[in-house]
Formats: C-alpha cells, sequence, structure tokens
C-alpha cells in the first residue's frame, strides 16, 4: 500500500511464488476490484509477462505507457487494451526469489519512469523481501495458494450528497474494491431496487447483470486507464430495450457510476461503447475475445513443437476451461 501511494498510482498488488513449479499467484491486490482480474490471478513464470519477465530476470520491468507496454509484452496489451503505467519489482533475499511488487498508475506517454520512482519501489521489494525472509527462517513456506486478498483502499470511496438526488440521472459511487458505498434516488429507482439493496455490496452481486463480459470489459477498462467510459447496456434477458447509458468516471478514490434512460433501444450486450473522453474498447471485445489474440501471439512466438505443446497446456486450455 505504501509503495502505491509513494509512487502516485491508484492500484497495485504482490504476486507469491506458488507450491505449483512455475506458477506465480497474486496474493494481494488494492485499488482494483480482485474478481474482475481473475484471468491475470495466475501466471506462468516462462510467459512473456512483465510479472515473469520481473521474476524470472530478478530486474525490474517499467512500463511508462500503453505504447511502451505493447512493444516489450503484446500479450498484456492484448487482454488489458487500456492507457496505464505498470511498475514490477522482483521481491527477494539473497538469490531467492519470492515475487513480485506491482504498482499501477496513470499512463505518462513517451515519457520514462524517473530514477526517484525506481529507487521507491525497489526499496518497498527489499523491505518486502526481508520480511518474507524471516517468515521463511522461521518456517513458515513463503508460497501463496489461495484467492488474492482485497487490501481496502485508504481514501473513502464517496458519500451522499443532496446536490445528488436533485439530478435526473441515477448516480452510484463505487470504491476501489468495486463496492458501492453510495447510491442516490435516482438510480434506485432507474434499477428498480431499493437503495439498501446496493449500499455495502459489490457491484456486481447488486446487480449480476454487470457481470456479462462485454460489460465487465468497460468496467475493467474505468478501473485501469483512469479515463470517461460511456456505454449503453441492458439490464437482464427480457427486460426492457430502452435500457440504460452507462457512464463511468474513475478517480483515485473509486469510480463514478452515472445512469440514465437510454435514448435508443438497446437489445443486446454487444452493443458498442460511445465516444467520451476516451471511448475504451468495443463492448463486444470481452475477455473470451482478448485471450485468443493473445494465445496467437503465444503461439506464433513458439519455435518448437515443445513451445507449442507449453502454450496448449498452459494457455490454451485453461483459457477454455480444459485440463
Amino acid at each position: 500500500m505504501g509503495a502505491v501511494r509513494a509512487l502516485g498510482g491508484y492500484a497495485g498488488g504482490v504476486y507469491l511464488r506458488s507450491g505449483t513449479e512455475g506458477l506465480l499467484r497474486m496474493a494481494a491486490v488494492t485499488g482494483l476490484p480482485g474478481p474482475l482480474f481473475r484471468p491475470w490471478w495466475r501466471i506462468q513464470v516462462n510467459r512473456p509477462y512483465p510479472v515473469a519477465e520481473a521474476f524470472r530476470s530478478g530486474q525490474a520491468v517499467h512500463l511508462p505507457d500503453g505504447e511502451s507496454a505493447v512493444r516489450r509484452f503484446p500479450q498484456l496489451m492484448a487482454g488489458l487494451p487500456f492507457p496505464f503505467g505498470s511498475l514490477y519489482e522482483p521481491v527477494g533475499s539473497g538469490p531467492e526469489r519470492f515475487g513480485v511488487l506491482l504498482v499501477i498508475r496513470a499512463a505518462a506517454p513517451g515519457g520514462a519512469v524517473g530514477a526517484g520512482d525506481g529507487r521507491r519501489i525497489r526499496e518497498a521489494a527489499e523491505e518486502l523481501g526481508r520480511e518474507l525472509a524471516e517468515l521463511a527462517a522461521g518456517g513458515d513456506p513463503v508460497c501463496w495458494e489461495g484467492d488474492p486478498l482485497g487490501v481496502p483502499w485508504p481514501v473513502p470511496g464517496g458519500g451522499p450528497g443532496e446536490a445528488v438526488d436533485r439530478l435526473a440521472q441515477g448516480v452510484l459511487s463505487v470504491d476501489r474494491q468495486g463496492v458501492i458505498g453510495f447510491a442516490g434516488a435516482a438510480a434506485a429507482r432507474l434499477l428498480g431496487l431499493p437503495v439498501e439493496r446496493l449500499l455495502g455490496r459489490g457491484l456486481w452481486e447488486a446487480l449480476p447483470w454487470l457481470r456479462h463480459p462485454a460489460y465487465e470489459d468497460h468496467l475493467r477498462g474505468a478501473f485501469l486507464s483512469g479515463e470517461p467510459l460511456f456505454f449503453d447496456a441492458r439490464r437482464e434477458a427480457g427486460a426492457d430495450p430502452a435500457g440504460l447509458s452507462v457512464g463511468l468516471y474513475p478517480g483515485p478514490s473509486g469510480v463514478t457510476v452515472v445512469l440514465e434512460a437510454a435514448e435508443r433501444p438497446v437489445f443486446a450486450p454487444g452493443a458498442g461503447a460511445r465516444p467520451g473522453a476516451w471511448a475504451g474498447a468495443p463492448a463486444g471485445r470481452a475477455p473470451a475475445q482478448y485471450r485468443p489474440v493473445a494465445l496467437a501471439i503465444a503461439l506464433t512466438e513458439a519455435m518448437t513443437a515443445r513451445q507449442v505443446s507449453a502454450v496448449v497446456t498452459e494457455e490454451l486450455l485453461p483459457a477454455f476451461g480444459g485440463r
């Protein structure tokens, strides 16, 4: 948490080695709703991703913007095609490596990560490495097998305001973990739910229709890029085709969700994003559709039958539920 704030970031996490050789697992995450990033909970150390490279090489990986990321790690950007900067610092003690510290922050197009920022994340990783080494010396195995722990973001996600209830649009305030901290009366009316059914619940728990991959993709874009995004949504199959127009306004403490009745019918979740400050990816390009792009890149990089087999076993089968 301290490293994220010191680097001006809005999200971060820690990957640790697991009991499975060659597999890293996300152990902790802050500033992002963990379930929304489930496809990235597990990273094979031999794959061309920045987390894996930092662990493999023992060297920091700094990606100031999307352009630098797509040049070095096209598979990462095929799955997360959003403008953000990221820093990855290996965590270890002496020759032993425990995992990787990750910080996500706003993109700095054309810039480079400064020496001061590099020093700050390195010092944070070294401190974490010392603490993990002490655990290991005491006989506790330093590996992670479960789901990532969500660390609450320290900045409050927002509170109610009388002015909001005067608006025709519905307003929700969602913190960096995806929990609804405020719901205006108009939002409750548009959603057909009482306010108490919204407050304190995860966005996807309160509004299960947002679990559709097309809508999840827009939400990922908002949490990662920090840029406003707009799309039309239909609440559930058989719902009023008028649907809702959804605006996402992210900031350091969370995301403001603005809802209003759509101006035109919405017949399917594949409705495209409307232009905004940054419109994000098309709604239909959900993670299940990004993954084949990343897998295709991985297959083109495979030079031998053994490498092709590794891609199929480690990425293709898990991506589609195979064993």
